[in-house]
């Protein structure tokens, strides 16, 4: 009797989920146009080379509109003064609607204020792109888009995964080795052994998979498609403190699975996040391109949003929540300091008020902030887009005709 029942149990239970699964697709079929049999939105607008992760050129999904090179921006136009607007998922655009991204907003605020309509701006954003990859796409960004001014938003804490990969990769130093020290106990002596022995094999078999046999392969889409939803749905419903409990426990799950934990990974990502910014900033300079850096603005108040924080964290379980502050403001230094040694205009993004109507989680803007980007960077490059215009007004006039 009891196998028959729970038969009846896991079969109840599995006819429960396809069922789910099949709505999740045929609502993302109606609504969106995604295939019945797509994994997931991802891989209708993302895929993924030897770098990271890139746009599918004519892709649309939703808010989501790619152009032909697979940027979230119109079509280039030809003979336009160009500005470029790099950056992660905040430039991208994750939480604005169609058309309200910041680039979207520079674009017309340029325009307007300058009478014109020959200023265009690009959105190259991408969402989780560090400045490491930034750097490495550089020479393909402008050989094929020939700016004539970039602006740099960064975003420090994706930084940290290329912190953490680099450390794993020289193994210089073992996860298990940064835990707190092994107390006097003999038997507490032998347990944090074991485990950071556990650990350092953990790390050495991810090692090996992450950039050996997977280096190559992206974390790649969800298996269901329900899983998005379920998702969003709990992210608005959901009481923010029973969000910031969950994420504490997921954090500390990724964390083991992955083996990596760095309490000061500020200190690991500070030095190759300025080699990075400052290796591009010449290559740009090098190439007569005017640069513009932007410092990282965030929403966290504390202990206001302490949960929002944990949430934060749980998109980066190789450090402690603190420590994620406290890379913000290292590698936000790391940025004035290249601007300053080679007399870049600095711009920082921390004045817009740190309030909910700004920000749709802990950095992403709302579309009412951002129009106060694309303001707070309109104001600031607005002199150097006119100058840029009049100079390019007196080389025609003065080719013969």
């Amino acid at each position: 009797m009891m196998p028959i029942r729970k038969l009846r149990v896991i079969s109840c239970a599995a006819a429960v989920l396809v069922t789910l699964e099949v709505c999740a697709r045929i609502d993302d079929r109606i609504r969106y146009g995604v295939p019945f049999t797509a994994l997931s939105y991802e891989e209708m607008i993302w895929s993924s080379d030897e770098i990271g992760r890139t746009g599918v050129p004519n892709a649309s999904y939703h808010e989501f509109q790619l152009n032909n090179l697979g940027y979230r921006s119109p079509a280039l136009r030809p003979g336009t003064l160009r500005i470029l607007c790099i950056g992660a998922s905040e430039t991208w655009g994750t939480a604005n609607t169609h058309g309200h991204e910041y680039p979207r907003q520079l674009e017309r605020m340029l325009n307007e204020s300058l009478h014109t309509q020959s200023i265009e701006v690009v959105n190259l954003g991408m969402p989780s792109e560090n400045a490491a990859q930034e750097r490495q796409r550089m020479p393909q960004i402008i050989d094929r888009l020939h700016p004539d001014i970039v602006l740099f938003y960064p975003a420090p804490v994706t930084y940290g995964w290329a912190a953490v990969q680099s450390v794993l990769k020289s193994g210089r130093r073992a996860p298990g080795a940064a835990r707190t020290p092994a107390p006097l106990s003999l038997p507490r002596r032998i347990y944090v052994r074991a485990r950071n022995k556990a650990d350092e094999i953990a790390a050495r078999c991810y090692k090996y998979l992450r950039f050996t046999v997977f280096k190559n392969i992206g974390s790649g889409p969800e298996l269901f498609r329900m899983e998005a939803k379920i998702g969003d749905l709990e992210f608005h419903m959901q009481p923010e403190a029973v969000m910031g409990i969950r994420a504490r426990v997921e954090t500390r799950f990724r964390r083991w699975r992955i083996s990596a934990y760095f309490p000061r990974v500020a200190d690991d990502a500070a030095p190759l996040f300025r080699e990075d910014m400052a290796a591009m900033a010449d290559e740009l300079d090098a190439h007569g391109i005017r640069t513009v850096l932007v410092q990282h603005a965030n929403s966290i108040v504390l202990p206001r949003d302490a949960d929002m924080l944990r949430i934060w964290n749980s998109y980066y379980p190789y450090t402690d929540a603190s420590e994620l502050l406290r890379m913000e403001d290292r590698l936000n230094d790391m940025v004035a300091e290249v601007a300053h040694e080679r007399n870049l205009p600095l711009i920082d993004a921390r004045v817009i008020p740190k309030e909910r109507r700004y920000f749709s989680d802990f950095v992403h803007f709302t579309d009412e902030g951002a129009i106060l980007m694309a303001k707070l960077l309109a104001d600031r490059i607005q002199p150097l887009v006119a100058e840029e215009l009049t100079r390019r007004a007196s080389t025609a006039s003065s080719v013969p005709r």
